[in-house]
């Protein structure tokens, strides 16, 4: 039977392994924080892909390089939709849900940022966010009012709040979803959304339909914008693969450390 040692862990006696099997089983953590810390690693290295390919296919928009057309939000877009942000309810009480500012800020959306609706609350259709919405807020801190996010999937039941827009787009558009939401993530645009919001202080700014219509954009070809897009698409399935590895890799951490105090608990 192997040998162990009594050490005092907070105030407790605890029984040790041997040493060598002590060095084992910091070995096998070891191994496993790596994993886990790699694939953070590549998935932060993957999500720099995006802003790096805009530059590189469109340039900064703060000097407009490649010297594309240039042309007011207004003249592209059809308009904006927004909904209501009544109380909230309590759980359970209705089967709608309404979104939180922090749904959308980050550049991608967390419908799980919502709060209840009250009970027997009724929406309109036009507040039902939908999947292909391409939603912004519009109303926030000087530094994250206007931030995009293209809802990808959504559960049934989630509403617009009514400091949170939906994009209209018209039919024939000459800028795609893709290219808008990596447009506004850009700082040049962001600085310039911040300057057409307005506010007492920086703790709070709003947007106007007015004015966020005169904001000034790029338009590049959109033989361009449809090849972003495809590349776009390809970057958000390699991140939803290394989503789902980051998760087994933790989930494997954790199973190995549960097994480890259990081991050496019984």
């Amino acid at each position: 039977m192997p040998r162990t040692d009594m050490a005092v862990v907070m105030g407790f006696p605890t029984l040790l392994p041997p040493l060598p099997e002590q060095r084992r089983l910091v070995d096998l953590l070891s191994r496993a924080e790596g994993i886990v810390r790699l694939r953070r690693e590549a998935q932060k290295k993957t999500a720099e892909l995006i802003p790096a390919l805009f530059l590189e296919m469109f340039g900064d928009p703060a000097t407009n390089p490649k010297e594309w057309e240039l042309s007011r939000l207004g003249d592209e877009i059809v308009g904006f939709e927004g909904g209501h942000s009544p109380k909230a309810g309590e759980e359970g009480a209705s089967p709608f849900r309404i979104l939180k500012l922090s749904a959308v800020t980050g550049g991608v959306f967390k419908e799980v940022e919502n709060k209840p609706a009250p009970k027997d609350y009724i929406p309109s259709y036009v507040q039902l966010v939908k999947v292909g919405d391409v939603l912004i807020t519009r109303s926030n801190t000087s530094g994250l009012v206007g931030s995009v996010a293209i809802v990808r999937s959504v559960q049934d039941g989630i509403l617009l709040s009514d400091l949170i827009w939906r994009i209209i787009f018209p039919d024939h558009c000459r800028i795609n979803i893709e290219y808008v939401w990596a447009l506004f993530q850009t700082k040049a645009i962001l600085s310039s959304i911040s300057k057409l919001a307005i506010g007492t202080s920086d703790s709070m700014k709003k947007l106007s339909k007015g004015r966020f219509k005169e904001l000034i954009v790029p338009i590049p070809p959109e033989h361009l914008q449809r090849k972003f897009a495809t590349k776009i698409s390809n970057i958000e399935s390699i991140q939803s693969q290394q989503i789902t590895a980051l998760a087994q890799a933790k989930a494997a951490f954790d199973a190995l450390l549960d097994r480890i105090f259990h081991q050496e608990a019984a």
